[in-house]
């Protein structure tokens, strides 16, 4: 009950969270997780047979490993960085214009439509930005979509093999390219339903 009220206390003290406050909350997440862990290995495995015990044993060491990961992105959260100032000074500069960053827009495909295609790129061409290049990364290495990239001028990447997916398509693509920013258009491709 008293780390309850104490994490209460730190959150009227610091409503925004800062590097202090956020330090003394996960530890006493920590301590908790902790005790529960303690308290799970001591007070509630069933031995009593072999069978009650390998079920109990399962179930102690997924949750060990869930609590694990818990622990490991709290142990994270205290790495993060406030980059709000960062941001804003960004966020004013591309506006008067002198921060321009170069943006790279990726459309990885492997079997959509060539309409489909044609018209994502002359959306992507259609924004209104003067530092942006298209690529289109064709992991069906189709000639109709290569002639269609020429057509519409955009960038079009291709690679020898279909390792990893698209996930791979788009490391590939990471290597050949160089923008500042990266956005990925994913297309998702639903059947019409027929009622």
């Amino acid at each position: 009950m008293g780390l309850l009220l104490s994490t209460q206390i730190i959150i009227r003290i610091s409503p925004q969270p800062k590097y202090w406050s956020r330090f003394l909350i996960i530890t006493v997440l920590l301590v908790l997780t902790a005790r529960y862990l303690l308290w799970r290995s001591v007070a509630t495995l069933n031995l009593s047979t072999p069978l009650d015990g390998a079920f109990s044993l399962g179930l102690y060491v997924i949750e060990i490993l869930a609590t694990s990961n818990a622990a490991i992105r709290l142990f994270l959260m205290l790495r993060e960085k406030d980059r709000h100032h960062e941001a804003e000074l960004y966020s004013v500069s591309v506006e008067n214009g002198s921060f321009l960053p170069s943006v790279d827009i990726f459309i990885p495909t492997y079997s959509e439509p060539p309409v489909v295609l044609r018209r994502t790129i002359v959306g992507c061409q259609a924004i209104n930005y003067s530092r942006k290049n298209v690529y289109l990364l064709d992991d069906g290495k189709r000639p109709e979509i290569k002639a269609l990239a020429t057509e519409l001028g955009c960038y079009y990447v291709t690679r020898p093999d279909n390792r990893h997916a698209k996930a791979g398509n788009l490391n590939h693509a990471i290597d050949k390219t160089n923008g500042d920013l990266i956005v990925v258009l994913m297309l998702i491709l639903y059947p019409r339903a027929t009622f």
